[in-house]
């Protein structure tokens, strides 16, 4: 199974390994691991975060389930469901997983940004803000959290303070997008 699992990460990684990505392969190759009867977790969240980005959300939720029930307190896969949950517009399950997520992980600058943004989604403002400064001061250079942070600040009028996020994303990650677009409309 090891071998099976490797080949469906090889495959779900190929545009980064310069050569032609064939998502049915992978999908194929963690399939095969799954088959395999392995209780391995990894197969099921990484296929499940495979499929988010494929847009298949049903399946992705079905794994994000059986890898959390093979190992509840996997604060990654908790981050994974949470974002997807997000995605499809159900804030409250969001954050009942980054709640989850915090638990096991809260010093993890990426689970406590997905805590900002579940509890921005559910209409908690002023959590949102302390989550996504905590995010910040646990990794400065996390350009997610300055620009998700960013994108709150400058909603409450704060421009500079905005900025200075946009500014920090950029630093530690020149060619990022979002930090770009927050920061051209300022």
């Amino acid at each position: 199974w090891e071998a099976r699992l490797l080949s469906g990460f090889v495959e779900a990684s190929a545009g980064i390994l310069d050569r032609p990505w064939d998502p049915a392969a992978a999908e194929r190759a963690f399939d095969a691991v799954i088959a395999d009867g392995v209780p391995l977790r990894g197969a099921y969240a990484n296929r499940g975060a495979f499929r988010v980005w494929n847009g298949n959300h049903e399946g992705a939720a079905a794994d994000f389930a059986a890898a959390l029930r093979l190992c509840p307190d996997d604060s990654r896969t908790l981050q994974n469901r949470a974002d997807l949950y997000l995605r499809t517009g159900r804030a409250a399950l969001a954050l009942a997983d980054a709640e989850a997520a915090i638990r096991v992980d809260g010093g993890n600058a990426r689970v406590l940004n997905i805590l900002g943004r579940s509890r921005l989604a559910t209409g908690d403002v002023p959590g949102a803000r302390e989550a996504l400064d905590a995010a910040c001061a646990a990794d400065p250079t996390f350009p997610v959290a300055r620009v998700n942070r960013g994108d709150l600040r400058k909603a409450a009028g704060d421009v500079a303070g905005a900025l200075a996020d946009y500014e920090a994303a950029l630093a530690s990650r020149p060619a990022y997008a979002e930090a770009w677009s927050g920061r051209g409309l300022i």
